[in-house]
């Protein structure tokens, strides 16, 4: 797990794109807001999956707007079509 999602933040899900050189996962905070953190994997990083900016300090109050949100920023999560997920899933503990 990469060190900009703390231990405690439950991860929803993870999303690779169609050349499996990016990623996204999408995640549930304890003070029940979610967020999103975005990585890239190249052959320089051995095959790891780095981050590629800060996008986990941001912060939403549900997950349609966090989805919402990498979508506007990254045209490949829009690609994959993440608006498809049983997004009430996500909210089966509340």
């Amino acid at each position: 797990m990469s060190k900009r999602i703390q231990s405690d933040w439950t991860v929803l899900e993870s999303f690779e794109d169609n050349a499996n050189q990016h990623c996204v996962d999408y995640f549930k905070r304890p003070d029940n807001s979610y967020g999103f953190e975005v990585f890239r994997r190249a052959s320089e990083d051995l095959g790891q999956w780095q981050p590629l900016s800060h996008y986990s300090i941001l912060s939403f109050d549900n997950i349609e707007s966090c989805i919402a949100e990498s979508c506007r920023r990254f045209e490949w999560i829009a690609d994959i079509k993440p608006y498809g997920l049983d997004l009430a899933s996500f909210r089966s503990d509340e």
